[in-house]
């Protein structure tokens, strides 16, 4: 199996390795290394080939290998130097022929034994996270599928997952930058999960979790006897710290339900994906299934009842689009007067006449808590159905 050269990055053995040229394609897979040196003997440049500098070749002679390695699609340049690779230039040497849009160049500290590090540095790309990659499809059939791949007890063995703890499925989804590569996405996702796993370890534990696309998916485990509350703050001081490696981004966060075993896995998945379709608006913030269990409980209804439950209750303001959509906001921002003000552009007090016309067209104090009550699931209806139209 064959690893990319962001995965050899994040092995322990390249955890000094600096990219100094060439981010955008470090997602080239890495088949084999090799001195420069060995190159002058024999003409082994294979596509994948991570070429290990040593300084020793002249400039022309490192022209020719750099010609081949852009031939043969080579994955990188590690260089050990005391000085890191700027303009071309290594080991004190002008080399010219260095296109950094290509093949990217990373910065090692110095080893005082090159060839010792060449092999263990082999020995990495032949073993290839092949644990990590089996967790990966497991959960992957788990989520997608419902199908359990493999013996318990293999799960138990390698990856740290223990029946005595429960679990909450968390996502992260970020929205690519206009014109980025998508291995900066990938970047920051695989430092989003580095953070889980940093406080799931500090409590002795392991987080199970896989990427796909522009999304992390994560099983957190937590002790058998804690409470929700608490499992809240916890992920939301966690979320305090992705968000210092994610600033600058669009991304959305949902959390799953809190569940007992390996059989619930996917339910609590399941979980955080109705979740985000309930809060498919809200950006930037972390929430929790437990927070919206109201708005996917009364969506579970058939569309005949949730027609019914809208006409007795927003009959009125049919001929109101506008108060309609000012409700949707309303109560999908936690009833926060400025926020909505700033979602629609409007002034809050134009929010707060809006809701007065409300009460004025209705007949009733909207804000009496039963009759809010009504209201908001009457909303929460009114737009899933207008949802499945537009689907249609």
């Amino acid at each position: 199996m064959i690893m990319t050269l962001f995965e050899l990055l994040q092995t322990p053995l390249m955890k000094n390795a600096v990219v100094e040229h060439g981010n955008a394609n470090l997602d080239s897979d890495v088949t084999w290394c090799s001195p420069d040196i060995a190159l002058r003997f024999d003409n082994w440049i294979i596509p994948g080939l991570l070429l290990v500098y040593t300084g020793e070749l002249e400039e022309q002679e490192f022209k020719n290998v750099y010609k081949a390695l852009q031939e043969c699609n080579a994955s990188g340049i590690l260089v050990f130097d005391d000085k890191p690779f700027e303009d071309g230039c290594l080991y004190g040497k002008q080399l010219k022929c260095y296109d950094n849009q290509r093949i990217p160049v990373i910065h090692m500290p110095v080893y005082t034994n090159m060839l010792s590090f060449t092999k263990q540095l082999s020995v990495v790309l032949a073993t290839n996270f092949e644990n990590e990659r089996y967790v990966e499809n497991w959960l992957r059939e788990i989520c997608y599928s419902g199908n359990e791949v493999c013996d318990r007890n293999i799960v138990g063995e390698r990856f740290g997952y223990h029946s005595q703890n429960k679990y909450i499925c968390m996502i992260l989804r970020l929205e690519k930058k206009r014109d980025e590569h998508s291995i900066g996405v990938e970047m920051n996702l695989k430092q989003a999960e580095g953070i889980v796993s940093n406080y799931v370890t500090q409590k002795n534990e392991n987080v199970l979790s896989f990427l796909d696309g522009e999304t992390v998916i994560s099983f957190v485990p937590f002790p058998n006897n804690i409470r929700r509350s608490v499992v809240h703050e916890e992920l939301k001081n966690v979320f305090e710290e992705i968000k210092k490696v994610i600033s600058g981004r669009i991304w959305s966060a949902v959390v799953g339900s809190l569940v007992k075993n390996l059989d619930d896995f996917r339910k609590s998945y399941l979980d955080a994906i109705q979740t985000e379709n309930v809060v498919y608006e809200l950006k930037n913030q972390i929430q929790f299934y437990d927070d919206w269990y109201a708005h996917i409980f009364i969506l579970k209804r058939s569309e005949e009842e949730l027609e019914q439950l809208v006409d007795q209750v927003l009959d009125p303001l049919f001929e109101h689009q506008d108060l309609l959509q000012l409700l949707a906001v309303y109560y999908t921002y936690g009833e926060d007067l400025k926020a909505t003000a700033e979602r629609l552009f409007i002034h809050v007090n134009t929010v707060k006449y809006r809701l007065k016309k409300v009460d004025e067209i209705l007949g009733y104090n909207s804000r009496e808590s039963n009759a809010r009550f009504r209201l908001q699931l009457a909303i929460i209806a009114y737009q899933h159905l207008q949802q499945n139209e537009c689907k249609v």
